[in-house]
């Protein structure tokens, strides 16, 4: 019982012995690392600069112009959160997060918005909207390095905050799944996907889809405006066609439906706010002056697929289906996201059309007993 005891005792001895020596251990590095590991957190910290006066500026105004006009493009649009990143060259400064998405420290406030910075390597421009951090953001690099005016970096904006609002709404994500084309881990397979531009007969198809779609828009003939759409709503058959008997797949003609109803319809707002900018708004800042850069990009959808190529024909394509549903459909918009396709969205206006012709009709015809 004796020798049981001692054992007992040396062992639990040994045991307290090894745990000072791992107290003591560890004592030791945070008193040796942790001065060093907290200055350096705070030198990087510290080291995140506040916006310059002249970022403040486009920002703000970016945020203003959409607030107080994007209902009147986008019914509702103004009523989601939109998160903004806005890339400098060594710096990102993270603008209206949630909390479970803001990194670095907290910078300012742009109005209410709080700004959180953090150092991060020079990665060049950007003008996209993505999830970062499993949140729908615009990512937008300051105009000095993209390129741009302060005017037309703002309304590059509303292109990206439309984007935000697309992504926003579940049943319109869903659809976007629901294609299947897409691979890798982000949306760069978009810029990578292999469609065939080069193709000259699919082209001129896209071609005629533009022309038409820009006759449309200029014309002050509902009756052949209408009569024209049911020929554009042939020619998109026929596009889609082609590809199925030429390569052999519906990927294709899914990837050029997918961008002109995600890029054709962000193009189109971001036209519709650079209108607005220039002919009903007020700016918050007195040296902005925004100017009509929105006619000549309408122009473009009348030389789709002949002066225009690769993947920015169909933003032009799919900003000259959302003017023709403008004219033949009012209320398209309330329908978008659910459906997602503009030329599902057309298809489904015709027959709406079709159908309220042929009650008029049949109406017209008991009543005058013809």
């Amino acid at each position: 019982m004796k020798s049981k005891n001692v054992s007992n005792r040396t062992a639990h001895f040994r045991q307290t012995k090894q745990k000072n020596i791992a107290f003591h251990k560890t004592l030791f590095i945070l008193l040796v690392f942790w001065p060093s590991a907290l200055t350096y957190a705070q030198n990087l910290s510290a080291s995140v600069p506040k916006l310059a006066p002249t970022d403040i500026e486009v920002i703000s105004e970016a945020y203003h112009l959409w607030k107080t006009k994007g209902d009147n493009v986008w019914p509702g649009w103004t009523k989601i959160n939109m998160p903004f990143v806005y890339k400098k060259k060594h710096f990102e400064y993270r603008i209206n997060f949630p909390a479970t998405a803001r990194r670095g420290r907290f910078v300012e406030k742009i109005g209410k918005m709080d700004v959180y910075g953090l150092p991060v390597s020079d990665s060049g421009g950007m003008a996209a909207s993505m999830d970062v951090d499993h949140v729908p953001a615009v990512v937008l690099s300051s105009p000095e390095i993209t390129g741009m005016t302060k005017e037309r970096w703002i309304i590059t904006a509303q292109h990206e905050m439309f984007h935000v609002f697309q992504d926003s709404d579940t049943a319109y994500r869903r659809k976007i799944k629901s294609l299947k084309i897409g691979y890798g881990k982000d949306a760069s397979w978009m810029l990578h996907y292999p469609f065939p531009y080069r193709d000259s007969l699919l082209n001129t198809i896209a071609h005629m889809q533009g022309y038409l779609s820009f006759k449309i828009y200029r014309s002050d003939n509902l009756r052949e405006s209408l009569y024209d759409s049911f020929f554009l709503n042939d020619i998109l058959a026929l596009y889609k066609n082609y590809l199925h008997c030429r390569y052999g797949s519906n990927n294709d003609y899914k990837y050029a439906v997918f961008q002109q109803s995600v890029e054709g319809t962000a193009k189109y707002t971001e036209i519709k706010m650079a209108e607005i900018a220039q002919t009903d708004y007020v700016p918050l800042h007195p040296d902005l002056h925004f100017t009509d850069d929105y006619t000549n990009q309408i122009n473009v959808i009348r030389h789709c697929g002949k002066g225009t190529g690769g993947r920015l024909t169909f933003y032009y394509l799919g900003t000259g289906m959302c003017f023709v549903l403008d004219k033949i459909n009012p209320d398209w918009k309330k329908s978008y996201l659910s459906t997602a396709w503009l030329n599902k969205i057309l298809a489904a206006s015709l027959q709406q059309i079709m159908e309220k012709h042929k009650t008029a009709t049949s109406s017209w015809k008991s009543t005058t007993g013809k």
